[in-house]
Formats: C-alpha cells, structure tokens, sequence
C-alpha cells in the first residue's frame, strides 16, 4: 500500500482505539470525521472505517488528505468517504513538500483535482485559524496553486482547479457532506 515507507508522521491513535471512538459516535448517530495528513495515517482510517462497514449514505470525512495514493484514492471512492480538504496549505507547504517528499509521494500529494476526477466529494475548508478562513482566498489557491511569495512557483499545476470546480467544492460540496444539500449551496429557488 502507500503506506509502506521508512518515514511517517505519528499515529495519534492505534487502529483499535479509533475503531472504538467510531462505534461510540455511531452508537449516538454522530457524523464520523477524522484528521489523516499522511498516507500512513489516511491508510489507517480507511481501513478502520472499511472494517466497521462504513456505508457512502453515512458520509464519512476524512480531513486534510494531504498525500494519498492511487489505491487510498480508490478506497476512499469505494466508501463514500468524503475528502475535506484545505487549498491555502498548498501555498505554505509547497517548499517542504518538493524537499521533503519523494517524486512518487508528491504524485498524489494535494492532489484535489485527481480526487474530484475520481468522483470522490472534495469540500474547500480552511482549518482556520491555521489559514485564514476565506473561502475567496482557498478558492485563489485552488485555482492557482502558487507560492505566496513567488507567483511563477506552483506546486504541480496538473491540480489547479477551474473557477467552477473551485467555486463547486466552496458551495455544493459542503452542502452535501453537511447533509443539507436540498436547501444551502446553490443560489436557487427554495434554497437559502
């Protein structure tokens, strides 16, 4: 799997213990959502989530998924698990990201527009206060996928988003994960 290599972050919880807070949420019918950063620690949720019998309709989040891998794309395509992710880390990480991840690792590392091909729902967030909480400004990032400092500096210009998926991944996408796309979202008749 993508997990395989020498380097990975902290696990916060062991499989077991994640697999339990689940079951617990599940038990009062709390949505489930849960931080992975990694490949590691995304492999690990999904896996979890896979072995309680997540099902699409529960709409699972998983934040952040900042380096995936074809396979956890896969999977998190297969479950319904819904990617939340934050566009302004693109251009506040991309220095360490290029140093520190290998070529492959970078292949799927904030790689939005491979998830939305992937029809996995993709939600623009912000992490705030970690970045501002602007959707304009994730929306700029999306799109534009540059460095703060200097503009012609883009971390793999394959992932920019257009104004629409952009736009999509601000407004119907939230709606959706939120349960509430039949009245926020969209300007529409009937909607708020």
């Amino acid at each position: 799997g993508s997990a395989g290599s020498s380097m990975t972050g902290i696990l916060i919880h062991e499989s077991n213990e994640l697999r339990s807070m689940i079951l617990e949420a599940r038990k009062y019918s709390l949505r489930v959502e849960i931080h992975a950063i990694g490949d590691a620690a995304a492999s690990q949720v999904l896996d979890v989530l896979e072995s309680i019998d997540i099902q699409p309709q529960e709409r699972p989040i998983m934040t952040h998924c900042q380096v995936l891998g074809d396979d956890l794309i896969m999977k998190m395509k297969r479950l319904g698990v819904i990617a939340n992710v934050q566009p302004s880390f693109v251009p506040t990480d991309m220095r360490w990201i290029m140093s520190r991840l290998s070529k492959e690792k970078q292949l799927y590392s904030y790689a939005w527009k491979t998830l939305i091909n992937r029809d996995v729902c993709v939600v623009g967030g912000s992490d705030a206060p970690i970045e501002t909480s602007s959707p304009l400004v994730g929306m700029y990032d999306a799109i534009y996928r540059c460095s703060r400092l200097d503009n012609t500096l883009i971390f793999r210009g394959e992932e920019k988003l257009t104004f629409e998926e952009a736009l999509y991944i601000y407004t119907v996408s939230p709606a959706f994960s939120a349960g509430c796309e039949n009245y926020l979202g969209k300007i529409k008749e009937g909607y708020a």
